[in-house]
C-alpha cells in the first residue's frame, strides 16, 4: 500500500514595499500571472497558492519554494511584495476591498461585516485519505492534533497596530464564523454525512465548503484537511509541520492511537469537545506555553493556567511519530520540527523584532524577508 501524499494551500498578504501597508490589488497581480499557479481568495489583499500532491517533505519544500517565488515575482511586477503571516501587523480593514467574484459576494451577503473585516491568512494541510481507512475515525482521533498545530504555526500577535496578547490572533478572528474550531466526534461516516446533509438542507450552511472545522473531509478533494495553522513566514516551518501531520495520519490509519489510553478515559464526548475547544484557545493565546487538556490526563501543574503544556505535548508527538517521519523519508523535516518546538513559533520572533526596533514597519520588513528567504528573489 502506497503512503498518502500531502499538499498545502498558503495564503499570502500583498503589501507595499515602501510603507509595508496591506494593498487590495490581487486582481492586478492575477492578471499578470503567467503561471496559472496563483488564485484569488475572499479579499483583494490576498493571494493563494496550492501545491500538487507530494510524496515527501523534500518534494513539498521544492514545490512550495517555486510557488512562493512565482507569487513574489508576479507581485513584484505590480510593485508589491508578498508576506506569509496570519495577520497584517497594522493595516486596518477599512479601505480594503473584497474579491469581485460570485462566491465572495455570496459570502459577504451571508456573513456581512465579518466577511468584510476578515483579512486573515492561513495554511491548510491536505493529506490523502489512506486506502481502507475510516475517515470518521481519522477525523475524530486527529482533531487532538490541532492545538499543537495552532501553537507551532502562530504568526499573528499584532493586529491593527497593537499587540493583541495572542500568539495566533488569526485563530480568534476565525472563530467569529459559524462551524469553525474542532469538529465533533463521529462514530461513523453515516453520522458525519447525516450532519452535513442536515446543515445544508436547513440552510445553516449554504454548502459543505462553508463547514470550516479545523479538521474536515475536504468537500472537493479526497483529503483530510487541517485548517488551524497560520500562514508561516519560514518555509521550512511549513514543511516540518506538514510532515508531522502526514505522519500522524499514517500512524492513526495504521490502527495506532494518537493519544494512548484516551479511549479508556471517563470524559463524555461533550466534555471532550469542550476540553479540545478550550485547548485550541490556549494555543492561540499562549502558543507552545499554553495548556492542553488530554482525555484522561486533564490535570497537572504545567502551563500558565494548569494542565499539560502544549510544548511538552509537541515533544511527545515528536517521540511518538519520529520513526514514522523517518520511514516516510522526512527525517530532515523531523529534525527541523524539533528545533521549532524548542525555539517557538514565528510569533515569538515577531515580538522580538518589535521589541528591538519599536516599529511595526520593521516587523513587516522582517516578515517579507523571512517569507522570501531562499527563493532567489531576496532584495
Amino acid at each position: 500500500m502506497s503512503e498518502p501524499t500531502v499538499g498545502v494551500e498558503e495564503e499570502y498578504q500583498l503589501v507595499d514595499p515602501e510603507s509595508g501597508a496591506l494593498r487590495s490589488r490581487a486582481d492586478r497581480v492575477l492578471r499578470a500571472d503567467w503561471s496559472e499557479d496563483l488564485e484569488a481568495e475572499l479579499q483583494q489583499t490576498m493571494l493563494e497558492i496550492q501545491t500538487p500532491p507530494c510524496g515527501s517533505a523534500a518534494e513539498l519544500a521544492d514545490v512550495l519554494r517555486r510557488r512562493r517565488l512565482t507569487a513574489a515575482a508576479t507581485a513584484a511586477a505590480e510593485e508589491l511584495e508578498i508576506v506569509a503571516a496570519g495577520t497584517h501587523p497594522f493595516s486596518p480593514w477599512r479601505g480594503q476591498s473584497m474579491a469581485a467574484d460570485d462566491r465572495s459576494e455570496a459570502l459577504e451577503r451571508r456573513f456581512g461585516r465579518v466577511a468584510r473585516t476578515e483579512h486573515i491568512f492561513g495554511t491548510h494541510v491536505h493529506v490523502a485519505l489512506p486506502d481502507g481507512a475510516d475517515p470518521a475515525r481519522l477525523m475524530t482521533e486527529l482533531r487532538w492534533l490541532t492545538p499543537v498545530l495552532v501553537a507551532l504555526t502562530a504568526s499573528s500577535p499584532f493586529f491593527e497596530g497593537e499587540d493583541t496578547g495572542y500568539a495566533s490572533y488569526r485563530s480568534i478572528i476565525q472563530r467569529r464564523l459559524p462551524l469553525t474550531g474542532p469538529p465533533p466526534a463521529f462514530e461513523s461516516m453515516a453520522e458525519h454525512e447525516a450532519l452535513l446533509d442536515a446543515l445544508v438542507r436547513t440552510g445553516l450552511a449554504p454548502d459543505r465548503r462553508t463547514v470550516y472545522w479545523n479538521v474536515r473531509l475536504n468537500p472537493r478533494y479526497p483529503t483530510l484537511e487541517f485548517r488551524g495553522a497560520d500562514a508561516c513566514p519560514t518555509l521550512a516551518d511549513v514543511v516540518a509541520v506538514t510532515a508531522l501531520v502526514r505522519a500522524a495520519v499514517v500512524h492513526v490509519a495504521g490502527g495506532e492511537a494518537l493519544l494512548p489510553g484516551a479511549a479508556e478515559a471517563d470524559e463524555s464526548p461533550a466534555a471532550r469537545h469542550v476540553l479540545l475547544e478550550a485547548s485550541e484557545w490556549q494555543a492561540a493565546r499562549y502558543g507552545l506555553d499554553g495548556t492542553l487538556a488530554i482525555p484522561g490526563r486533564a490535570t497537572g501543574t504545567e502551563g500558565p493556567t494548569g494542565g499539560r503544556s502544549i510544548r511538552r505535548e509537541a515533544r511527545r508527538l515528536l517521540e511518538l511519530l519520529g520513526a514514522t517521519m523517518e520511514r516516510l523519508g522526512d527525517a530532515t523535516a523531523r529534525d527541523h520540527l524539533a528545533d521549532l518546538v524548542e525555539r517557538g513559533p514565528a510569533a515569538d520572533r515577531i515580538r522580538a523584532v518589535h521589541a528591538r526596533d519599536h516599529d511595526l514597519v520593521a516587523v513587516v520588513d522582517w516578515l517579507r524577508e523571512e517569507s522570501q528567504l531562499g527563493l532567489g528573489s531576496e532584495r
